[in-house]
């Protein structure tokens, strides 16, 4: 799953990936932080 959110975000784009789910700043962070993690 986490492969596919990163696989997303390298396609479209961080903001066109949260801008599609309607995140607020706090999600968005907390997703990106998330996504550190697995690098």
């Amino acid at each position: 799953m986490i492969n596919l959110v990163k696989a997303v975000f390298t396609q479209f784009g961080p903001k066109a990936v949260l801008r599609e789910f309607e995140l607020s700043d706090y999600v968005e962070r907390k997703i990106i932080l998330r996504l550190n993690k697995f690098d």
